[in-house]
């Protein structure tokens, strides 16, 4: 018996401290994905709802990186800026995966733009209540 109530004991421990991260992650993963080929839509979104805007071969090395152009902070908020998918390790130049977290702040209507050398691109975000 009192091996029984030590493995509930235990796995009950167990789950407790596994299920937050897993949680967690399921929150961190839930934003909603946009691409170059999403340039020129109009994306609906509920407050507090993540998205990331991901531009895929940025050229590493280049004098330009993606920016942000235009972006109206007062309903979205810029979170995190962050390199995946490297071409290559240990060389110089090749290319990466350059990917904008962002928040809807508040509702309402707003144009969030990007440029990159001669390239350019832009979506109206519209957060919902």
């Amino acid at each position: 018996m009192k091996k029984i109530l030590s493995f509930i004991l235990m796995f009950s421990a167990c789950t407790f401290f596994v299920l937050p991260a897993n949680s967690q992650q399921k929150i961190a993963g839930s934003a909603i994905k946009i691409t170059q080929k999403d340039n020129g839509k109009t994306i609906t979104l509920k407050v507090n709802k993540t998205f990331d805007i991901t531009f895929a071969k940025e050229c590493v090395g280049c004098r330009y990186v993606w920016e942000t152009t235009q972006s109206d902070t007062s309903k979205i908020a810029f979170i995190s800026n962050t390199y995946s998918k490297r071409s290559c390790t240990d060389c110089a130049g090749g290319y990466r995966d350059n990917t904008f977290r962002f928040r809807i702040k508040r509702a309402g209507k707003s144009t969030l733009s990007f440029s990159y050398f001669e390239k350019e691109f832009s979506v109206t975000i519209v957060g919902k209540k």
